[in-house]
């Protein structure tokens, strides 16, 4: 089924999620849609955005509150950031169709992780109590081949 809107169509890209999708674009063309259902799982999809069907979303895992977010470096990796049900932090990295799990960044966070990238190193920052914390580098380039 897809919607004609102005000069849009829209067309269901599946996926049944609680929260709003995340969206991120790689330099590739690229296109990582993102969201999380109501377990606090995270689920991802990459294509292009003329693909059709688009790809699956598959399962990151991972029980986080509902609230990640996104950003791509200049390769198209995906990485991810979340807060658990303890408020710690923490990164994902998901480099084209693999995932390299989630990585404990520690702290206590009252709002939702906030990530960016640039020249290869990745930052992020929170608040707690009205307090800005950040940004920290984190997780090492890992290159795929």
């Amino acid at each position: 089924m897809s919607y004609s809107g102005g000069s849009f169509t829209y067309r269901s890209l599946g996926g049944v999620f609680a929260t709003d999708p995340r969206l991120a674009l790689g330099p590739d063309g690229y296109i990582h849609v993102s969201g999380q259902d109501s377990g606090g799982a995270v689920w991802v999809a990459t294509g292009r955005p003329a693909d059709n069907p688009f790809p699956a979303f598959r399962s990151l895992a991972g029980v986080f509150q509902l609230g990640i977010n996104t950003a791509t470096d200049s390769n198209g990796t995906l990485y991810l950031a979340g807060r658990d049900n303890f408020n710690s932090a923490w990164i994902g990295r998901w480099d084209r169709g693999v995932f390299f799990g989630w990585r404990f960044q520690g702290g206590s966070f009252s709002r939702d992780i906030e990530v960016a990238t640039k020249g290869g190193t990745l930052f992020f920052a929170s608040l707690d109590s009205g307090a800005l914390y950040g940004p920290a580098r984190s997780i090492a380039r890992e290159r795929t081949a």
